[in-house]
C-alpha cells in the first residue's frame, strides 16, 4: 500500500506543479487553434495571463506564509533540555554528492546547521538524521550515506548520530525513525525541518503516535509580505514549494497518514 501511495504522490506532484499545469494549458491551447481557433486563443490567453500574474505577484509567498506561520517557534532558552533531536533529510543533493564526492548542500542546508548547533547545545541529547532516497528506482545513494563521512569534520561524534536511511518520503521518515529510535513514553524530542514542511511533518509524526516538538528552519518568508514583487524567479520557486506542500498535506490526509488536513499546535479533527 505504501508503495502505491508513494508512486501516486510522485505522479501528482509532477502533474499538479504550476509549471506543468501552465505548460499543459499552453500546449492544449496551441493544439486547439488548428481547428477551434477561438477556444484555442482563449486557453492560450488564460495561460499567458496566469504566467504574468505568477511572475509579478508574490503568490508563492502568500501561499507559504500560512504554512510557515502554523507553528510558532519555541523559546529554547525557557524549555527543558530535549531527550533527542530529529532532523529530516532534504538538505543534500545526493546525485551531486555521489558524482562529485562532496557534501553538496542545497537551499535547505539550515537543517544540517541546526543539527550541529543543537548537538553542541544539548550534549546529552540523542541525535537522528532521517534521510533516505526519494529515487523511485532506488539507484541514488541515500542522504544519510552522503552525510556520514562529514559528521566528524562538522564536529559531531559519528557514533552519537543515528542515521535513518530507509525512508523515501515524510511519512516514512516518521515510521522508520520511530522504528529506529523506539522512544520511551514522556520523552521530549525536537523535530527540525523547513517551516513550510512542518505542518505535514508534525501530522505524520502524530499519526504514528509520536508527539514531537516542532522547531522550524529554512524560512522563505518574513511573514509580512503584502505587495507585488518584480522578481519572477523567486516567485516561481516559492510557488512550486508551496504547491508541493499543499499537495502533500492533501494526499497524506486522504491516505490516512495524518489525522488532520492542516495540522497545527491545537489539533482539530476535521
Amino acid at each position: 500500500m505504501s508503495d502505491i501511495v508513494f508512486l501516486l504522490s510522485k505522479l501528482l506532484h509532477v502533474l499538479l506543479e504550476p509549471d506543468s499545469l501552465l505548460i499543459l494549458l499552453l500546449c492544449v491551447g496551441a493544439a486547439l487553434m488548428w481547428r477551434w481557433i477561438r477556444l484555442g486563443r482563449w486557453i492560450v490567453s488564460v495561460a499567458t495571463a496566469l504566467l504574468v500574474l505568477i511572475s509579478v505577484l508574490p503568490l508563492g509567498q502568500w501561499l507559504l506564509m500560512p504554512l510557515e506561520n502554523r507553528f510558532p517557534q519555541p523559546v529554547i532558552e525557557s524549555m527543558p533540555a530535549p531527550d533527542g533531536i530529529i532532523v529530516l533529510g532534504g538538505a543534500i543533493q545526493t546525485s551531486l554528492a555521489g558524482a562529485r564526492g562532496t557534501l553538496a548542500l542545497n537551499e535547505y542546508a539550515e537543517r544540517i546547521a541546526q543539527l550541529v548547533i543543537f548537538a553542541h547545545r544539548y550534549p546529552q541529547a540523542r541525535l537522528v538524521y532521517s534521510g533516505g532516497s526519494a529515487d523511485i528506482r532506488r539507484e541514488r545513494p541515500t542522504e544519510s550515506a552522503g552525510l556520514a563521512p562529514y559528521l566528524a569534520p562538522l564536529g559531531l561524534e559519528p557514533a552519537r548520530v543515528a542515521l535513518e536511511s530507509s525512508s523515501r518520503n515524510t511519512y516514512e521518515n516518521a515510521v522508520e525513525t520511530r522504528r529506529l529510535i523506539q522512544p520511551n513514553p514522556g520523552e521530549r524530542w525536537l523535530l527540525v525541518t523547513s517551516a513550510a514542511h512542518m505542518p505535514r511533518s508534525v501530522g505524520v509524526f502524530r499519526g504514528v503516535g509520536w508527539d514531537v516538538i516542532p522547531y522550524a528552519v529554512d524560512y522563505h518568508t518574513s511573514g509580512r509580505e503584502r505587495w507585488p514583487s518584480l522578481a519572477p524567479a523567486p516567485n516561481w520557486q516559492q510557488l512550486r514549494f508551496a504547491a508541493h506542500e499543499y499537495i502533500g498535506l492533501l494526499s497524506y490526509y486522504l491516505a490516512g497518514y495524518s489525522q488532520t488536513l492542516f495540522p497545527g499546535p491545537q489539533e482539530k479533527t476535521l
